[in-house]
């Protein structure tokens, strides 16, 4: 089953690093537009919105999250107009499920107590031209920066937007993967070391790098 996963990027300061580092999720999608689009959380014009992202894509162990964007799908040709959300509330947490196993019974999904980061208020939906990729213009910095740690589960967003029922055209760029697999990328010519050769890897970003298989 593919699971749409919105794109968006997360402000993070990680643990025991001097610099804010951006980070799209999912990984290798920087410059390029997502293969699916999601009317959640704007496509309506209320409701309860959960997005869980795992947490092996935020971080190797810790981050401190301090706002999120999202971007727009690139595939429309249509202008999205701007709007106003008279009410606007997000919530952090911690959650047992992943994003292959979280429920549709939202409850279900909060194994962990959830942080306000943006307090019920006013929010403005910018206009956003068709661009593809879109640029992250829908854009938070959090109240109260988010502690996560990877010890307590994947990363649960939950986005609430009260008020009436109805459809707005302003769709979120998304991607669907069937599997949960990662990225692959061969280097040089397969084959044995001739003698008991040395060999470095350089990782310029660590919690990027989850390398498996055997030599």
């Amino acid at each position: 089953m593919i699971r749409p996963l919105p794109v968006c990027f997360l402000l993070c300061l990680a643990g025991g690093l001097p610099a804010q580092e951006t980070r799209v999720i999912p990984w290798g999608l920087e410059k390029a537009d997502g293969n699916s689009t999601s009317a959640f959380p704007f496509g309506y014009t209320s409701g309860r919105t959960q997005q869980v992202i795992d947490g092996a894509a935020l971080c190797q162990n810790s981050a401190l999250l301090l706002g999120m964007a999202l971007r727009r799908d690139g595939r429309g040709t249509n202008t999205y107009k701007a709007r106003i959300l008279p009410s606007l509330t997000i919530r952090l947490g911690h959650t047992k499920v992943s994003p292959s196993t979280m429920s549709t019974v939202f409850a279900s999904n909060r194994t962990g107590p959830m942080v306000t980061v943006f307090p019920k208020a006013k929010f403005i939906l910018p206009t956003l031209p068709p661009m593809n990729p879109g640029i992250f213009a829908v854009q938070w910095s959090w109240a109260v920066p988010f502690a996560y740690n990877r010890t307590l589960g994947n990363l649960l967003v939950e986005f609430e937007i009260p008020g009436t029922g109805g459809k707005s055209e302003y769709f979120m760029d998304a991607h669907g993967s069937k599997s949960m697999g990662g990225r692959t990328a061969l280097f040089g010519k397969p084959g044995v070391f001739a003698g008991k050769d040395p060999y470095t890897v350089t990782c310029p970003s660590p919690s990027r790098m989850f390398p498996g298989g055997s030599l």
